[in-house]
């Protein structure tokens, strides 16, 4: 855990974070059910739910505790509405379970457009759509208990992160807990001429052009670490 004077970054690694760093600096809308386990047999956010599970030897009854897990996405691209997501947030805060809020707004060419950014200014290169998205409902997620994970971190993660803590600073919002997940910029810990050595998935050589941005998907498993760090917001880059 990183603390500064009114910052909290809790940064996950992934696999590419291990051999260090150049840098020090540190779809549509929608809501989803997803049950924990088995086949539900109710429906909507309050339903009861019980289970049964069969095998050659027994069958096991679970009771109505089982929890659910819903799902709801506030961004399929960047700069996807920016309104969208406020419905889905009003619909999750009526769920019983754990909530959790998607926006999904990162591309490679956007990425690239992330990278350009955070080398004309450190303190930038995460989504530049990250107030409009973020500060409508940054009450409401916070009063309600709703988890965001999302992509907007983009080129620079932890700077994404400062500026989340500067929205909540400026609402008069209780602290939020966040995490940035990091590790999956090469441009950090590889160089150039190691890159441009790497083979690519159409073949086309890259050799002798401008390198923007490389990066690689370190997949949920560092998320899911982030999320179990007890984080209220998790920011990502290129991770899934």
């Amino acid at each position: 855990v990183e603390t500064g004077v009114d910052v909290e970054l809790r940064e996950i690694r992934g696999a590419c974070g291990e051999r260090g760093s150049r840098d020090s600096r540190t779809r549509s809308a929608g809501a989803h059910t997803l049950p924990g386990v088995g086949k539900s047999a109710g429906r909507g956010c309050g339903a009861a739910r019980r289970l049964a599970f069969t095998d050659s030897a027994q069958r096991v009854r679970v009771n109505d505790a089982l929890k659910q897990v819903f799902i709801g996405c506030g961004a399929g691209f960047s700069g996807d509405r920016f309104d969208a997501c406020q419905p889905v947030v009003e619909h999750l805060a009526t769920c019983k379970g754990a909530r959790y809020l998607i926006f999904e707004v990162l591309a490679e060419r956007t990425l690239a457009l992330a990278q350009k950014l955070r080398k004309q200014n450190p303190e930038k290169g995460y989504s530049p759509y990250l107030d409009q998205y973020l500060a409508p409902i940054l009450g409401k997620i916070s009063q309600d208990h709703i988890r965001i994970v999302t992509n907007m971190g983009a080129a620079n993660p932890v700077a994404a992160a400062r500026r989340t803590h500067q929205l909540v600073r400026e609402q008069h919002l209780p602290s939020l807990r966040i995490a940035v997940v990091h590790g999956d910029d090469l441009l950090s810990i590889l160089s150039d001429a190691e890159i441009f050595g790497l083979p690519t998935i159409e073949g086309n050589s890259v050799r002798g052009r401008t390198l923007l941005a490389a990066n690689v998907y370190l997949g949920a498993q560092p998320i899911a670490e982030a999320l179990d760090t007890g984080a209220d917001v998790v920011l990502v880059g290129r991770t899934v």
